[in-house]
């Protein structure tokens, strides 16, 4: 598995966005980051510096792009229109803040992968479950060293 985008080259803007967001699970969040953006390799994290997979709301800088969504438990293909956004620091700072004050700031303090996971699917986050996703997390966060952060 190649290292993602996020870490290291990244580490020190994460770690210093999450300090000013009083989010204290900075390894988990960069697992997130680099399982949201393929390692960092997605077109969608690597040019439009979008590494939450969000999509764009009505008025904001998007780019269509094809997209696998679970729908009754099924995977499917859709186009859907994805956040552009013009700047590495602004996606980053935008993915962190948008974490940190909305409604999935409960997980700011959650450093274990298995409950950062659970409360991520409790609150809708993602729809793979949260034994995968955890384990993506756990993955990312022993193959970067992240427990540093």
């Amino acid at each position: 598995m190649a290292y993602p985008k996020v870490y290291p080259d990244l580490a020190g803007t994460i770690t210093n966005l999450c300090r000013t967001y009083d989010w204290s699970a900075v390894s988990c969040i960069m697992a997130q980051m680099a399982t949201e953006s393929a390692n960092g390799q997605s077109q969608l994290s690597g040019k439009y510096y979008n590494f939450g997979g969000w999509k764009a709301k009505e008025g904001q800088k998007s780019v269509t792009m094809s997209t696998h969504e679970v729908v009754n438990g099924r995977t499917i293909t859709i186009q859907a229109k994805f956040r552009a956004f013009d700047s590495l620091d602004e996606g980053l700072k935008t993915y962190i803040s948008w974490m940190a004050t909305g409604r999935y700031k409960g997980a700011s303090k959650l450093n274990n992968p298995d409950q950062y996971a659970q409360y991520l699917h409790d609150m809708s986050y993602y729809t793979a479950s949260p034994t995968s996703y955890a384990a993506a997390l756990k993955t990312h966060i022993r193959i970067g060293n992240l427990t540093q952060y």
